[in-house]
């Protein structure tokens, strides 16, 4: 559980973040004030990426390294949020959507007949949580998360269709991310987030930082 941090956790985690940030191209810190479990139905945005953000900065900087590089590895660092209630991990999802969106609506920016493959991008999500983490990889998101991808995508009844299969979880409608999103992504459960290090010798090209502050 992210709750009850102690000041000593908080700092050791920034401690960890900043003392690997050499080893990463772009390092993003989202900040919650308040407890997730507080995020109102009406503005899921409120924990993941901003809209402007995603599109101006990370899309950019990762096609750049994909095309260069021949892949990206991505971090998200305590990745499971509650939206609505329900574990999400709606930054992992956003990210490789806009992503797969980038190549269909600027394929001049990308090598002839591209194709993203998940050896060109790998999205690895770690949280303390392994149960919530585990129902957040199925991907379900109530229709409040859209209200982030119509602000950021413009989403359109093809997009939906293209990325979303229209699912009801007991009386609740939902929406479940396809395997073409979920396949970009590895899931890794861990004790304690305050003592994590990458493994020798990898690095990212983008983290995700997700904490919250009480």
């Amino acid at each position: 559980s992210k709750s009850g941090l102690s000041q000593e956790e908080k700092e050791h985690r920034l401690a960890v973040t900043k003392g690997i940030k050499a080893d990463y191209d772009l390092i993003i810190e989202n900040v919650d004030r308040k407890k997730e479990d507080d995020h109102p139905a009406s503005s899921p945005a409120s924990s993941i990426i901003t809209a402007s953000l995603l599109l101006d900065k990370i899309v950019s900087d990762l096609r750049q390294v994909i095309v260069k590089e021949g892949k990206a590895d991505v971090l998200i660092y305590g990745g499971v949020r509650k939206v609505s209630g329900r574990p999400a991990m709606p930054d992992a999802h956003s990210l490789v959507i806009a992503l797969l969106e980038d190549i269909r609506q600027n394929p001049e920016s990308w090598p002839p007949e591209f194709t993203l493959t998940p050896e060109q991008l790998n999205v690895e999500v770690i949280d303390e949580d392994e149960p919530a983490l585990r129902q957040a990889a199925k991907g379900f998101h109530r229709p409040t998360f859209f209200d982030f991808l119509k602000s950021s995508f413009s989403l359109k009844p093809d997009m939906l269709k293209r990325y979303f299969t229209q699912k009801t979880v007991g009386r609740t409608n939902s929406y479940q991310v396809k395997d073409v999103v979920r396949k970009f992504i590895r899931i890794t459960p861990i004790a304690n987030l305050a003592e994590f290090t990458p493994a020798k010798g990898r690095k990212y090209d983008l983290i995700i930082y997700n904490f919250v502050e009480y």
